[in-house]
């Protein structure tokens, strides 16, 4: 039994059949009303829609031949009909020598008489066959021969739009994804402005403040100096010294809010304990307080710098608002059992920090004491914040506002690729 030879355009032909992506899907109306017509039209028990692929027909629909969805290429009469563009009729297959041993002749479904038209996408590539066939021979009249040919252009244009269907259905799934992902980015930029224009009030006017102040500071500095009053004067720059600072400072902070993000800080591997002590030696106030450890002494690996930047801050918050020159400020880590995080708590036994505040304090420039009576920017936890969320993290703040304050981060870990190869092992 001779197998058809594959057509010159095989690997063209494959690769549109491949395009369709309609091999191996379910029955559709469409496809069903094709071989009913076809059936019909010639008045032959079986009729399909066939698609040939690098080694099987599969049927895309089909009446006569029950469950079956299949036949091995070697044996299928399809793989005849898309040589050409005419049609393929065989009479009676005992008399065809490409056929008469044929599985399907000689066995079920008994084939003796095929009529196939080729399927031709408008490419002119030929995927497959719309085809009928009888268990006796027969012949064909010339209208229902182009009545086939009609049902065969009528299958290409049904699979071309059903691959057109799915591509449209694909890009308005990912036109409604890219506008969801335009409104949210939409709605971010609005809050994003408004947060600048609040920053920028906030910001202009604190440093306003200390600049009205300096240029005063100075006048008066001068005017003690001419009224022979050098202790005046003295004390008139050493506190124009202290507004300077604070500007200063604040100049700092506001680079430092806007740039978080923008620079990506190496991993390294560090102990905790030695991280959380660096951090509070950091700060020129922590001669007059005390730090506890506690908790767990680990080795994590991360990016170190903006980690050190949060417990910099929250430590110096601590240091800053201490109720006393003894005070003691605790940190304790934990690191999760997975190891995908670490935990830093920063507890002191200051004054605290009243409910209604809670939020408040991560505020950018948001201070809950006079400047005057505490020396900072207002920005230090507002950029704790914002460097924990940016790394996929979360910080979180207890305190009754009469005894203490406890500020809680749950810091993201990087893992080794190893180390989760490892445990996706069954």
């Amino acid at each position: 039994m001779p197998s058809a030879p594959p057509p010159p355009n095989e690997r063209e032909r494959l690769a549109a059949l491949r395009d369709l992506e309609v091999l191996d899907t379910a029955a559709e109306p469409q496809f069903d009303a094709l071989v009913d017509a076809a059936s019909t039209i010639a008045g032959t028990p079986i009729s399909l829609v066939s698609l040939v692929d690098e080694s099987r027909q599969w049927f895309k629909a089909g009446v006569g031949l029950g469950d079956v969805r299949q036949t091995d290429r070697d044996a299928a009469f399809c793989a005849h009909t898309i040589l050409d563009d005419g049609v393929t009729e065989v009479q009676d297959t005992l008399q065809d020598e490409r056929f008469a041993e044929n599985p399907l002749v000689v066995g079920d479904p008994k084939i003796r008489f095929y009529c196939g038209v080729p399927i031709r996408l408008e490419s002119g590539v030929r995927v497959g066959s719309l085809c009928v066939i009888d268990r006796i021979p027969r012949t064909m009249s010339e209208s229902q021969l182009t009545s086939l040919r009609h049902l065969a252009i009528a299958a290409a244009s049904a699979l071309e739009g059903r691959k057109a269907t799915i591509e449209l259905l694909r890009r308005t799934k990912q036109l409604q994804v890219s506008e969801a992902e335009l409104a949210g980015a939409n709605l971010g930029l609005s809050q994003a402005n408004e947060d600048l224009r609040s920053f920028v009030r906030v910001a202009s006017h604190d440093l306003k403040s200390p600049l009205l102040t300096v240029s005063r500071l100075a006048e008066w500095a001068v005017e003690s100096i001419e009224e022979g009053d050098p202790a005046a004067a003295c004390d008139h720059l050493e506190l124009l010294t202290q507004r300077v600072g604070r500007m200063d400072r604040l100049l700092s902070d506001l680079r430092e809010y806007a740039t978080l993000g923008r620079t990506a800080a190496a991993t390294e591997s560090v102990d905790t304990w030695s991280l959380a002590e660096r951090s509070f030696q950091w700060h020129e106030g922590s001669q007059s307080a005390r730090l506890e450890l506690a908790g767990e002494r680990s080795t994590i690996s991360t990016q170190v710098a903006p980690l050190e930047v949060v417990l910099r801050n929250l430590i110096g918050n601590a240091i800053k608002h201490r109720g006393s020159q003894d005070a003691t400020i605790q940190v304790t880590t934990r690191v999760d059992p997975s190891g995908g995080s670490v935990t830093f708590t920063v507890a002191d036994d200051g004054p605290g920090i009243d409910p209604k505040f809670h939020e408040a304090v991560f505020e950018p420039l948001r201070t809950l004491q006079s400047r005057d009576e505490t020396e900072g920017s207002g920005l230090g936890l507002s950029i704790v914040k914002r460097t924990v969320e940016q790394a996929g993290g979360e910080i979180t703040l207890e305190s009754d506002g009469v005894s203490g304050a406890t500020f809680e981060l749950t810091w993201p870990l990087k893992r080794s690729a190893s180390a989760e190869a490892i445990e996706a092992q069954p």
